[in-house]
């Protein structure tokens, strides 16, 4: 997981956004408001439309004018199980995901390499993939009875 990302903020312009997404060679970033809350991805095509249908035309405004143009936050909590960040993977549209606390600030960005990457090193520590498997199937369960038990104490 990246944990700290490179951001863009909702009061910075198109040509900033640009700027960030060439000198860091961004496909993503999260766009966040003065609250450190994340309201939108910026992706490169979505930039590179952007930037065409507006700074072209002579209009260089904050990327916050443009929110209905933002992506949407495909996020998980930071809690969340490996199966959870897998199952939200598969849903979103670009495959990375946002990260967030439980006051929905963003704390770092998980993509697809980090995934496979853990997944290889739990493979290597328990030796077979059949062993890894039961280990996240009993922690899959415990995960479940833990939402459940938060549940009932709350009703």
């Amino acid at each position: 997981m990246t944990r700290t990302p490179i951001l863009v903020r909702m009061n910075d312009r198109l040509s900033k956004c640009m700027d960030i997404f060439i000198k860091n060679q961004l496909k993503f970033a999260p766009v966040i408001d003065m609250n450190q809350i994340v309201r939108g991805t910026l992706t490169e095509f979505s930039l590179i439309r952007l930037y065409t249908k507006h700074v072209m035309s002579g209009l260089d405004d904050a990327i916050g004018s443009h929110s209905e143009e933002l992506g949407p936050v495909n996020s998980v909590n930071e809690k969340d199980s490996l199966s959870e960040v897998i199952s939200a993977m598969k849903i979103a549209l670009h495959e990375r995901l946002i990260v967030l606390d439980d006051r929905r600030h963003l704390t770092g960005i998980i993509s697809p390499y980090d995934v496979l990457t853990f997944l290889n090193q739990e493979r290597l520590r328990h030796g077979t993939w059949e062993k890894m498997i039961a280990v996240y199937e009993i922690e899959a369960h415990q995960s479940i009875l833990k939402k459940l038990e938060r549940a009932l104490k709350a009703a």
